[in-house]
């Protein structure tokens, strides 16, 4: 029974990760009605970004942690303008920008590669051993040993759910992106800039992948 509870805390981990990138991936599919095949390059960079703040600059991984939400949905925004908004603009077929996203990701890749054997000369770094805690949470009662590293997956993941929550919901951007996915037209007739909201949006989906990535 203890097994199975502890293998139970390693599945909700790994879905909390899982729950994040498609977060990302879902919002721009909302919006644009495309796929963004390119997110699984973003959610990569989200790891490469924290790797070179903690193992390059030895920022510590409460400060690497944003910085590497931010790049990566900086490059999420350069993504929507030179991927899919010059196509959008010539009323192109979906599967051009379909198409687009795969090129853009195959690029992504690329340049992330060769950046990344210039730095190390290799195909493989590791982080610092200590920079989570290893020791296990001991829950006596229950007979669990839980690695701290889950737990912080899972906090870190609710976090960022209850805070997207609320911006769909309550703030008034948010409000705006609903529209949008409703009715891209109809929108812009109440006001609403569309092409602002795309790129938050896609921003947004950016810096949900970089925090995937980070895990």
């Amino acid at each position: 029974m203890d097994t199975l509870i502890q293998q139970v805390i390693n599945a909700i981990s790994l879905g909390a990760i899982y729950s994040l990138f498609a977060l990302g991936y879902a919002m721009v599919f909302s919006i644009l009605g495309v796929l963004n095949l390119a997110h699984s390059a973003i959610f990569m960079l989200g790891a490469f970004f924290g790797l070179i703040a903690i193992d390059q600059w030895n920022l510590p991984l409460w400060l690497a942690f944003p910085i590497a939400m931010l790049g990566a949905g900086l490059v999420s925004v350069g993504l929507e303008l030179v991927a899919f908004r010059p196509l959008r603009r010539r009323n192109a077929a979906r599967i051009s920008q379909l198409i687009s996203s795969i090129g853009a990701a195959i690029l992504i890749v690329n340049i992330t590669q060769l950046i990344f054997r210039q730095i190390y000369n290799s195909t493989e770094a590791y982080l610092p051993r200590d920079l989570i805690p290893s020791d296990p949470i001991v829950i006596e009662s229950l007979g669990l040993r839980v690695q701290p590293v889950r737990m912080l997956i899972v906090v870190i993941a609710l976090v960022l759910m209850v805070l997207l929550q609320y911006l769909v919901t309550k703030v008034r951007v948010g409000q705006h992106m609903r529209a949008v996915a409703f009715n891209q037209r109809i929108a812009a007739l109440f006001g609403i800039n569309v092409s602002q909201i795309f790129i938050f949006t896609f921003f947004l989906a950016g810096v949900l992948g970089g925090a995937a990535g980070m895990f």
